[in-house]
Order: C-alpha cells, then structure tokens, then sequence
C-alpha cells in the first residue's frame, strides 16, 4: 500500500491529469482489502487531501476528505475512540479551510466537532481551547466578510 499511497500523493502534487482517479482508486482498495482501520486510513486521507489544498485544489481537497471521512463517520462499527480520532484529524482539516479562506467549510466542522471533543477532554483542555478559539475566529471571519462591501 505504500508504494500506491506514494504513487497517489505524487501524481496530486504533480497535477497529473489522473490524480483524482488514482488517489480515489487507491483509498477505495484500501478500505476494499483492509476495512477502515480508521487511523490508518485517516491519515492517509488527509495527507491525499492536504496534498490537493497544497496544489491550489481545496474543494477537491475537502471533498476527497469529507467523502472518506464520511463513510467512517456513518459507519456503525466505528468505535467512540475511532470517532474521536476522525474529530482529531477533521480539526486539522478546519485549519487547512482557514488557510484557504474557506471559512464557511472551517465553520462547519468545528462546529460539529468542538461539542464532542470538550465532552470527551473537559472544557479546559488545551484541545478544547484551541478549537474553541478557531471557531470565534470563524465566526469573526464570516462576520467581516458580511459587512464588507
């Protein structure tokens, strides 16, 4: 598989005209021969991903993302500490939005997932606080972009 991982992520930085069809077609075989091992399989999600933001491709990037987060998210075997997981890299997910300004996409996710981290770490958490402070961010951001003419 890493040789295939490795294949996927050169041909989205090289903008290779099937880098869509192999990063889609290498996590699909993936997830096919060894089931979501979620942080395997996170992981080689966002770096397929933040690979596409890097190549000036964020709506491909977070979609490639959402698409395979989503099927773990939805998955009924997913365990709470998978699911936690996955809220851990969606937070890393809600950066790479900001740094494109997408910020109405960062908004979305930390608002999902910011609940569920302070109820599993405690309000206090460093964690905890640090999405609490991108999502005031967020808000701020979108406030601006509103008022601006």
């Amino acid at each position: 598989d890493g040789m295939r991982f490795i294949k996927a992520q050169a041909y989205i930085l090289n903008s290779h005209p099937n880098a869509d069809e192999v990063a889609d077609e290498f996590i699909l075989q993936h997830i096919k021969l060894h089931g979501s091992n979620v942080i395997q399989l996170c992981s080689w999600t966002y770096v397929l991903g933040q690979s596409y933001f890097q190549t000036d491709r964020p709506e491909r990037g977070l979609e490639f993302i959402n698409s395979i987060f989503n099927i773990i998210r939805s998955d009924s075997d997913s365990t709470d500490d998978e699911l936690f997981a996955l809220d851990r890299f969606e937070s890393h997910v809600a950066l790479l939005c900001i740094e494109s300004n997408k910020y109405a996409e960062a908004l979305e996710i930390l608002e999902r997932i910011t609940p569920s981290v302070r109820e599993k770490l405690g309000e206090t958490h460093e964690k905890v606080i640090e999405l609490q402070v991108l999502l005031d961010d967020v808000i701020s951001k979108l406030a601006e972009e509103n008022v601006s003419p």
